[in-house]
């Protein structure tokens, strides 16, 4: 993003030291921002700091420094969750203050999908009518609310779930604590960290004053297909499928199976050309499980094939040595082949290579083998990570 020589000012205010917020930091520093970062207490400001950027203190009062840099912010973006359904930014901002608040020339509050409620499945778009259904949705209603009436140039943005490195269900699969619960029907709205931040870069480059926009992958899923393919990715066995009716869960993690719709992306898309480099939960996860172990370098490739029934038999002779080769090679870190039991003639494939060059010495092998042939028969589906970072 190119910084926007329309703002005057060059001081950037992150209200909460988010895991979105987060993703932003670097991007706005490099564009020459001054950036200020509120925390609850002291114990974070060390790592801040060696990210660049200048924490202050805010525990529920505006003191004088933070007063002065909300004065002199041209871009203030707060990811804030309300307290007892109050803002607890602005509960505290005073009425001169949230004058001085309508010179910001760029203001933007992190809001949820929760504030649509529970639409049976049903696409949800930003004009629509709003049924929260949950305490969580209905308190963050309110704070919309509350951020679009002060008369500063407010940007909504009503994130589906999120997710990246760190946050997602790997660990607790590797511990055996991951639990695949099964509803009918039910589906589930996720984006990937990095796209949240740039959906928010892109509106700052392009601002649009009381805007709201949806920002989600725009693939919805099943929370098992989620859970099922990140074991996958892990080499683990998939956890057993629980089915939810009956089920006895804690109350927050109820309402999580009570809601379902689907997210549309459609006016962000469309209105700030803004694309998620993550269309959806699989390219996003085998690049956050990059990212965990390190692996700069490394090709992640995952999907699956399809083999017409005449093919079938054909494919199963030739596939052993097939696997075989592909391990013997010096840049291949992981493959594996299952096929599926559920629908016929499916293999699901996982690769992993060092490098670029290992998954290209790969590709070239494989044109020389006997494994082209059945390749030019089946129908590939697969996501590629690694490919465009080299």
């Amino acid at each position: 993003m190119v910084r926007n020589n329309k703002y005057s000012k060059s001081t950037a205010l992150f209200l909460g030291a988010g895991y979105c917020a987060q993703e932003m930091y670097a991007p706005l520093l490099d564009q020459g921002y001054k950036v200020y970062v509120t925390t609850r207490t002291k114990k974070r400001h060390s790592l801040l700091k060696k990210c660049g950027v200048i924490p202050l203190i805010f525990n529920g009062a505006i003191n004088s420094k933070l007063y002065n840099i909300i004065g002199d912010a041209c871009i203030i973006l707060s990811s804030m969750a309300p307290v007892n359904g109050i803002d607890p930014f602005l509960n505290k901002l005073p009425i001169d203050q949230k004058k001085l608040m309508e010179s910001t020339q760029w203001v933007g509050y992190l809001s949820s999908t929760s504030v649509y409620g529970n639409k049976n499945g049903q696409w949800v778009f930003e004009d629509e009518l709003l049924y929260p259904s949950t305490t969580r949705g209905k308190e963050r209603l309110n704070a919309e609310i509350q951020w679009l009436e002060i008369g500063a140039p407010v940007h909504i943005f009503r994130l589906a779930g999120i997710y990246g490195p760190s946050r997602n269900n790997f660990q607790k699969i590797k511990q055996n604590k991951a639990q695949n619960i099964i509803k009918e029907d039910h589906v589930t709205n996720r984006v990937h960290v990095g796209d949240v931040a740039n959906a928010i870069l892109t509106s700052i480059a392009n601002p649009d004053p009381y805007r709201i926009y949806n920002v989600s992958d725009g693939n919805p899923a099943p929370p098992q297909d989620v859970i099922n393919f990140s074991a996958h990715l892990l080499g683990i066995s998939t956890p057993p499928l629980i089915e939810y009716e009956g089920l006895e869960l804690p109350v927050k993690k109820k309402s999580f199976y009570q809601e379902t719709k689907r997210v549309s992306n459609d006016r962000i898309t469309n209105e700030l050309s803004w694309t998620p480099r993550y269309p959806d939960y699989r390219s996003g996860l085998m690049h956050s499980l990059k990212v965990e172990n390190g692996e700069v370098d490394t090709i992640y490739l995952s999907g699956h094939i399809d083999v017409a029934k005449q093919y079938i038999n054909e494919t199963l002779s030739i596939l052993p040595e097939h696997i075989k080769l592909t391990k013997e090679e010096k840049g291949c870190l992981d493959f594996r082949v299952i096929e599926c039991q559920k629908i016929e003639g499916r293999f699901h494939v996982n690769k992993k290579f060092k490098s670029k060059s290992a998954y290209l010495f790969h590709q070239k092998r494989c044109k020389n083998s006997k494994w082209n042939n059945i390749e030019e028969k089946i129908k590939r589906n697969y996501e590629i990570i690694g490919l465009d970072t080299i």
